[in-house]
């Protein structure tokens, strides 16, 4: 076996990666900046201004590595946002190889009926925009450097039509359908853009989410993530470090040939558990 060979394809050394939603202790964007740092890679760590004052420790966790690591703040809602973002890996490290979107927004368990207007914009902005416009601003220097690789990490629920998931679907649905057109009109650019597509995943965010639906229905937080860990193939929740471990992989050279995949990360035992919990 060529170990030699094998450790270069999964290297990330001279690569430089954007990730987004990677303020958040305990998250996947973290996580994920960490596996590509551990691969090799310079990071460039974003997220909103409502995550600011995280900055500091996401940057001292990949420090600690032995990694530095920039951090950037901005509304990547808008182009220009997404453009300060780009702007400072170029300052930073004069290339853009590797985009990694994290955090898709929640938007709650209603009816189509039931959701309200602001809940429909703020899926079209931290769902929709928040992606789409950090992809315009970091393909044009992906396409001169001759090639790159994005990763969208998404919802299971963007690709399975579920009672009570409109807001929160639909704009999953809508990044599926973006990766999957990205990769086809950005593949002779040698840009391959993939998707990751998680279910439950143990994060601050989903127990948060799952202490607040178990406050409204009399049981406790720990009830609510039993039923969940039922409802997943494999009998437990998902750990963000394994989401990274996925994203480190189509980051790399070893993915080579993957362009416009769609990739579970989860098994449930029947599609329809998340209408039992949410």
């Amino acid at each position: 076996m060529d170990l030699t060979r094998l450790r270069e394809q999964v290297s990330l050394e001279g690569k430089v990666a954007i990730v987004t939603g990677a303020f958040h202790k305990g998250g996947i964007g973290l996580a994920a900046a960490k596996e590509l740092a551990a691969r090799g890679a310079e990071i460039v760590l974003t997220d909103r201004p409502p995550y600011a004052a995280y900055a500091g420790a996401a940057q001292a966790a990949l420090k600690k590595m032995g990694s530095y690591a920039v951090g950037v703040t901005a509304d990547t809602f808008t182009l220009e946002g997404a453009k300060q973002v780009a702007d400072a890996a170029l300052n930073a490290f004069g290339a853009i190889d590797i985009l990694i979107n994290t955090a898709p927004l929640y938007c709650g368990y209603r009816r189509i009926e039931q959701v309200p207007d602001q809940d429909w914009q703020a899926a079209y902005e931290g769902n929709i925009l928040g992606t789409a416009e950090i992809c315009r601003a970091v393909i044009p220097h992906m396409a001169k450097r001759g090639g790159g690789s994005i990763v969208n990490q998404l919802s299971v629920w963007g690709n399975a039509a579920t009672e009570g998931l409109s807001c929160y679907g639909i704009s999953q649905a809508f990044l599926l359908g973006l990766s999957r057109t990205l990769a086809t009109e950005h593949g002779n650019d040698k840009i391959r853009v993939n998707a990751v597509l998680c279910g439950y995943v143990d994060t601050p965010e989903l127990r948060s989410a799952a202490e607040a639906f178990a406050s409204t229905q009399g049981l406790s937080a720990s009830e609510i993530l039993g039923e969940m860990e039922k409802a997943c193939s494999m009998g437990r929740l998902g750990r963000p470090e394994e989401i990274a471990a996925i994203i480190g992989f189509l980051s790399s050279e070893a993915a080579g040939y993957i362009n416009g995949a769609t990739l579970y990360a989860v098994s449930y035992t029947h599609l329809r558990a998340h209408e039992t919990l949410m």
